[in-house]
Order: C-alpha cells, then sequence, then structure tokens
C-alpha cells in the first residue's frame, strides 16, 4: 500500500519555505501546501508577495483604475456630435405619441437593461438616446457612436491597419453602456453583419446595456442583418415604437412661416 505524503514528510527536494513578511504590510505569510493532484506530486508552494488583505486591496486599485481608463476611453472616442451634446431631458418636449418613450427613457437604469427606439425620421430617438448617455457621461463608461460610423471606421483600420480602431471596437464591446445609433442604415454585407454579431453577441453574453436607435422596424433589421443578432437585441433592450411628425419639418415650417408674416 502507497504511503500519503503529508506537508510533515516531503523530501527534502522540497523542504517546507520559510514564512514571508507581506510586501505592502510586514505581516507574516505562510506557504501553502499542495496536496497530491492529477498525478503530480505534492510540494510546498512559497509565500506570495501580498497578504490576502493587500492582494485584495491591490485587486480593488486595479479595478478602479480599469474603470477610470475606461471612462477616459469612452469619452475621447465618443462621436456624440456637437448638436446632440446639448440634448437633455430637460429640453426634449415630449407630445401624447412620445410621451411613453420620453418615460422610458427618463427612467434607464443599468439594472434594467438596454432600450431600442424605433421609428421613423425626426421624431427624438436619438434625442432621448443622447439624453441618456449625457446623464451617464463623467459618470460611468459610456460610448455613443452611429453604427454606420463605427463601421466605416473598422474598415478604414483594416486597410490603414490603424490600432486605434481596433481599440475602439474592444471598446465598444466592453464599455459598461453603448449607445449604438442609426442601426440599420449601413450597407449589409456578411462582413457587416459578422462584425455586428461580434459587437451585440458579447454584451448579451455579458449583460452590458445597449441603447439602440432604428428608422426601421424589428422585421425590417431582421432581413437586413439576420435573425440572431434581432434576436439578442430583443432579448437585451426593451423595445419602444415611437410615432409622430418629423420634429425637424415642423420647426423649419415654423420658423418659414414667422419669415414670412
Amino acid at each position: 500500500m502507497e504511503a500519503k505524503i503529508s506537508p510533515s514528510t516531503t523530501s527534502s527536494t522540497n523542504k517546507r519555505p520559510s514564512n514571508m513578511p507581506c510586501k505592502n504590510c510586514q505581516s507574516k505569510i505562510e506557504p501553502y501546501f499542495r496536496p497530491a493532484f492529477l498525478g503530480l506530486a505534492p510540494r510546498w508552494i512559497p509565500p506570495s508577495e501580498l497578504c490576502t488583505k493587500c492582494e485584495k486591496q491591490r485587486e480593488k486599485m486595479e479595478h478602479v483604475a480599469r474603470e477610470q481608463q475606461m471612462l477616459d476611453d469612452a469619452f475621447r472616442y465618443s462621436r456624440m456630435s456637437l448638436r446632440f451634446r446639448g440634448r437633455t431631458f430637460d429640453n426634449f418636449f415630449p407630445e401624447p405619441h412620445t410621451k411613453k418613450a420620453y418615460q422610458i427613457a427618463l427612467n434607464f437604469q443599468f439594472k434594467n437593461g438596454g432600450i431600442i427606439f424605433l421609428g421613423t425620421c425626426g421624431i427624438g430617438k436619438t434625442h432621448l438616446a443622447a439624453a441618456i448617455a449625457n446623464r451617464q457621461i463623467g459618470k460611468s463608461p459610456t460610448l455613443f457612436i452611429s453604427c454606420p460610423e463605427l463601421l466605416l471606421e473598422l474598415r478604414n483600420s483594416i486597410s490603414s491597419r490603424n490600432r486605434n480602431q481596433h481599440h475602439l471596437f474592444e471598446l465598444a464591446r466592453k464599455v459598461k453602456l453603448l449607445v449604438l445609433d442609426d442601426i440599420g442604415a449601413e450597407k449589409t454585407s456578411e462582413w457587416v453583419q459578422e462584425t455586428l454579431f461580434v459587437l451585440i453577441n458579447y454584451r448579451y453574453e455579458h449583460i452590458l446595456p445597449t441603447i439602440f436607435t432604428s428608422n426601421c422596424s424589428l422585421e425590417e433589421l431582421e432581413k437586413k442583418l439576420g435573425k440572431r443578432i434581432v434576436s439578442r437585441i430583443i432579448e437585451m433592450c426593451r423595445c419602444v415604437k415611437m410615432e409622430g411628425f418629423d420634429w425637424r419639418i415642423r420647426q423649419r415650417k415654423k420658423a418659414m412661416e414667422k419669415d414670412y408674416e
């Protein structure tokens, strides 16, 4: 019968290492004895440089540093235009057909998942998406970018081998809040479908909230992007259909009427 090896009976080639002081707080750290495992002989593992308490503190500081770096990167890479930087909930004036969408956007919380605003041009989809982003920028890592612009920059980066744009895609995948404006407006291709699938599937699997806007219906998006993408968007997001008149056209008509008064 084979004898079991214990910490007190290890061979001289693997003697128990001495206790070591923590590099940070100088508290005593003992070595770890690893028992026999999957055919590997038992052996002593030397003490780590940091005690458990200091190791947890180091991990916490590294997490804070990563969050801050992502916050900085999201701000630097955000493609929100000057026009939409001023879009807030205070300067959105809900009408009967947009009041529900306004309330849903106003009450957005990370724990409730994302939102997709669907509807025709000029009814306030991007205004509400921008208002959500503007409320989070500076507090949580938030990236705002239009889908066609993101894909264009990625396509250009492939030919130019620009690493910054690869970083943009990684940021879009991992940022705490992604606002992807105008999905479905891009020209469809296999590359577009696969790229968007990689992006959306990552955020789907890691339960990262995403705000989408689109001029397409869900049925039209499925024809453009495929069922597997739209299926994930439906599970990730609350679908909000917006209706009404084009706000831009109405504003221009009002201005023209004043000119002729």
